[in-house]
């Protein structure tokens, strides 16, 4: 019967097999040994129903058939009976374990009667007291918990030496380059693997989960969860052939960001070896993740097999895997590639490895935004509705959508944070739509395009901005940019309908001396 465990129930299950594997070395280290005082102290009630010669002294027989009695109970379905879905003890549960091991039953000739309860008690309680103890103190953030050896949301570590990451929301990261491997394990808030990181780098999800592998990458890259957890790998390998093998993680979460394995030292992303040190626990670092981010890039140039991936539940045909974001800011699913094929395609990029855009998390969006947009993001609140949007429109959804489908650059972003934190008009923000979204056809040259967002985030009317890009796009002369500077910076007192008919003077093909004719006019002065 297969039962599907909450991830409460997971780490009572972890608790308890973390008791069996402690008892199991002491089988494999003696014929006869004495529990470690840890243990016997707290277990005294299951130990005793075990120790047939009451001598505090188990042999290889008593041992095993304790820990074997433990492991008929450490199923799935017992566990699913003996804790309620929040991971408490239950106290009306169906379960026949006999965990003390004392034959004895209740009033209602159940095996599992308060003997049993207390012994599983002893057992939670020893396990807990045990436990590898956390690198990170769990108060100094509110989204990760972190330590090295196993970790205590209920998964069962692949080594007991390894680094382990747990998300607010119940991911787990193992990983063993701390210790100088390459692998990478991922669970969800389940308990399910959902993708395996090592080898030069193999990824594995879905049936190939911790089997085979389904996809490579190359050079430093970064995975993010659901959640909005990035998980960016340090490479190390050739990068005349493209094999690389991951080295070192460094965690972002929330405005933090964890190390282990091997830093990147004074190297930055995108350098095939970096000589920075090993960390074989788990550092959270000085810095912000805002501050990370204005320093490192998310991954290395894709020409070396790199890429920013986002986990995606559409993916593998809605089993659940990884998708590319592209250059054009979408994600897509990564097709399936076999290594001779990675090989002969030299890792270049990803072309031709798409198979369909999918969607992804708004927490996986704002992770993928680079240094320069996260700054420009932050300063928006997410109730922020965009003026004149129809329906109404969040500033921060607007910002992603500017980001990942118009390709926004940092100047524009900035403007569109600076103009909504300000509180500019409807007018003004249509303005810097219909750039963001059309200005291919007037490319600007970079001082133009601040020049003209600039206007957009001064006093400056939205006619004055409008104008601004007619002129460049007719090739204006340049004392008809001096006379609208001057207009913007209000020398001359016209009332909005005079304004109005200046600006398109102005930004008709008409000769100059009628702009100033009008001008003088209306103002009884020579411009």
């Amino acid at each position: 019967m297969n039962v599907q465990l909450t991830a409460a129930q997971r780490l009572q299950q972890e608790k308890i097999n973390g008791f069996i594997t402690d008892l199991e070395r002491q089988i494999n280290q003696a014929n006869g040994a004495t529990v470690s005082a840890n243990l016997g102290d707290a277990l005294n009630v299951t130990l005793a129903a075990f120790d047939r010669n009451t001598d505090s002294r188990f042999n290889a027989t008593e041992l095993t058939n304790l820990s074997s009695h433990l492991r008929q109970i450490n199923s799935d379905q017992n566990i699913a009976a003996l804790f309620t879905a929040d991971g408490n003890l239950n106290q009306s549960t169906t379960s026949r374990a006999d965990i003390s091991g004392n034959g004895d039953s209740d009033n209602n000739g159940n095996p599992f009667d308060q003997n049993d309860f207390a012994a599983l008690q002893h057992i939670l309680a020893s396990r807990s007291s045990t436990n590898t103890s956390q690198t990170v103190n769990p108060a100094s953030s509110n989204t990760v918990s972190a330590g090295v050896g196993n970790p205590t949301n209920g998964v069962k570590h692949f080594n007991s030496k390894g680094s382990f990451f747990v998300t607010e929301t119940g991911f787990t990261i193992l990983t063993d380059t701390n210790v100088g491997g390459h692998q990478t394990d991922i669970y969800d808030n389940t308990g399910k693997m959902i993708t395996r990181i090592w080898g030069d780098p193999h990824v594995g999800d879905d049936n190939n989960v911790a089997g085979g592998w389904d996809w490579h990458f190359g050079n430093d890259s970064t995975f993010i969860l659901p959640d909005g957890t990035e998980i960016m790998f340090n490479t190390e390998g050739n990068a005349n052939n493209n094999v690389y093998v991951t080295t070192g993680l460094y965690i972002k979460s929330g405005n933090d960001v964890y190390q282990t394995g091997q830093s990147f030292g004074t190297s930055t992303t995108g350098v095939a070896s970096s000589s920075g040190a090993r960390n074989s626990g788990i550092s959270k670092l000085g810095i912000s993740a805002t501050e990370f981010d204005a320093q490192y890039a998310d991954a290395a140039d894709d020409k070396n097999g790199a890429g920013v991936f986002a986990y995606s539940a559409q993916a593998n045909s809605n089993r659940g895997g990884w998708a590319v974001m592209t250059k054009d800011g979408v994600f897509q699913d990564v097709k399936n590639e076999s290594w001779g094929d990675y090989l002969k395609a030299g890792g270049a990029s990803f072309n031709g490895q798409y198979d369909g855009q999918v969607s992804v998390s708004k927490a996986q969006m704002i992770s993928a935004l680079d240094g320069d947009a996260v700054r420009s993001f932050k300063s928006l609140s997410s109730s922020q509705i965009v003026p004149g949007s129809n329906p109404p429109i969040k500033a921060d959804d607007l910002f992603l959508d500017y980001y990942f489908k118009e390709g926004a650059d940092t100047k524009e972003l900035k403007t569109f944070s600076n103009m909504i934190a300000n509180g500019s008009s409807a007018e003004k923000m249509s303005v810097l739509d219909n750039y963001i979204r059309n200005g291919a056809e007037i490319p600007l040259t970079d001082d133009q395009e601040i020049k003209f967002l600039n206007y957009l985030i001064t006093p400056a009317t939205s006619g004055i901005a409008t104008t601004y890009l007619k002129l460049v796009k007719n090739n204006a002369s340049t004392e008809k940019f001096d006379l609208l500077d001057n207009l913007a910076r209000g020398d001359y007192s016209l009332n909005p309908t005079q304004s109005s008919k200046f600006l398109t003077y102005l930004s008709d093909e008409t000769n100059i001396d009628i702009v100033k004719t009008y001008l003088s006019l209306v103002t009884g002065n020579d411009p």
